[in-house]
């Protein structure tokens, strides 16, 4: 079907290049994942149907955009209207929901040409040209696929493909990420897995209960995050999705939250996520309330009725987090009724106890779920090599 959609393109749009792209195959999953994030939800389906060698890639200017509702993946959206009915014809011609991609609006387009072509959008169009008639070839993996040189890459990054924002203790980012006793960057993020997937991130500790993952920049050094998402009891689901919808973009090139959630989002962390409120969030709390409340200033022995009213005036519960590791502090909540218990994640035998079967070997991991990544690894193989391995400390610095 490639010269059928060339020649339908050509007669309806400007088409502006033609590339043949293809990644290393080894490396073809993880930018699949990367490219398409929280849209492809079974990466093992979309490799399948498609396979993992060279696909073509077209950029072309519709010169008469028409927008209107469709049903997506992610819901009733608006986009061109135009490109999605085309889209869907070929989809049906091929009797199949992957073999065909377009994008849907001028934001997603300038995530995917970054992702694609590591290139930015204006410049891009700004360079269009009427295609030449001659394919281009394109064997670069996805932009940043082998990590970062710095904080402002990664942000840089983010700020195309994923909406999160900083929560809190962001005064010396993106150049210092620890202030003062917070060692880690901690994100509230749309969609987790997507996050993971495009930033590289690993996990600390390979429990199933923890969300503290770090990166390691070109320098050696790594970057720790906490990731909460909507849905995991760390906020009220509501009001994660409005702190993210409400979100702005910081001058430094970050999003953080407005001056509302991030007062009492902070608020809720210093009186709920903790046993005792911090010294060092009373001055940010004064100030971020002084800001919102024209000067007021903050009545500190009754932070938990303030925070009480606003939860009832927005109609958000206190949520118990599913990771066990945050606090969650009843004493300062008035009203029982306003606490909304979620299933708290507990660990399982394998946590404790992981044999994995391979084709030559066999694995066994002792204590994963209770210690840091690689802090203790007892391993065993048997088939060609017979050895045991016992690792303490990071593996890597052994």
């Amino acid at each position: 079907m490639r010269q059928d959609i060339l020649d339908d393109l050509a007669a309806n749009f400007q088409i502006v290049e033609v590339l043949d792209v293809e990644w290393p195959r080894k490396d073809f999953a993880r930018n699949i994942s990367r490219f398409y994030g929280k849209k492809l939800p079974d990466v093992a389906r979309k490799v399948r149907e498609c396979g993992e060698g060279p696909f073509t890639l077209i950029t072309f200017i519709d010169p008469a955009p028409r927008y209107e509702a469709r049903s997506t993946n992610a819901g009733v959206e608006q986009v061109n209207a135009r490109i999605f009915d085309l889209k869907k014809s070929y989809r049906e011609r091929r009797d199949s929901d992957f073999s065909v991609h377009a994008t849907n609006s001028p934001e997603e387009t300038r995530r995917d040409i970054f992702l694609l072509l590591q290139a930015d959008y204006d410049d891009y169009l700004a360079q269009a040209k009427p295609w030449s008639g001659v394919p281009r070839s394109w064997r670069m993996n996805t932009a940043y696929f082998s990590g970062f040189a710095s904080l402002r890459e990664l942000f840089a990054l983010l700020n195309l493909c994923c909406r999160y924002v900083v929560l809190r203790n962001y005064e010396g980012l993106p150049e210092q990420y620890v202030v003062g006793s917070h060692g880690d960057i901690d994100l509230l993020v749309e969609s987790l897995d997507e996050v993971v997937a495009l930033l590289g991130l690993e996990k600390e500790s390979e429990s199933t209960l923890r969300v503290r993952y770090y990166v390691t920049l070109e320098s050696g050094e790594e970057v720790y995050f906490d990731l909460r998402s909507p849905g995991d009891g760390y906020y009220d689901e509501a009001w994660s999705q409005r702190i993210l919808q409400y979100r702005s973009l910081d001058a430094r090139g970050f999003y953080v939250p407005d001056a509302e959630s991030f007062c009492f989002a902070l608020m809720y962390h210093a009186l709920i996520h903790k046993a005792h409120v911090a010294e060092d969030y009373l001055p940010k709390l004064r100030d971020a309330y002084a800001r919102l409340f024209a000067a007021q200033e903050l009545p500190v022995a009754n932070m938990p009725e303030v925070l009480e009213r606003y939860m009832l005036e927005h109609g958000f519960a206190y949520t118990q987090p599913q990771d066990p590791s945050v606090f969650f502090n009843e004493t300062n909540i008035r009203r029982a009724e306003l606490i909304r218990r979620l299933p708290v994640k507990t660990l399982g035998l394998r946590d404790y106890f992981d044999l994995r079967i391979r084709k030559n070997r066999l694995q066994l991991y002792l204590l994963t779920g209770r210690l840091r990544k690689a802090k203790f690894r007892f391993y065993l193989a048997f088939g060609g090599i017979y050895k045991i391995d016992i690792a303490v400390g990071r593996v890597k610095d052994l």
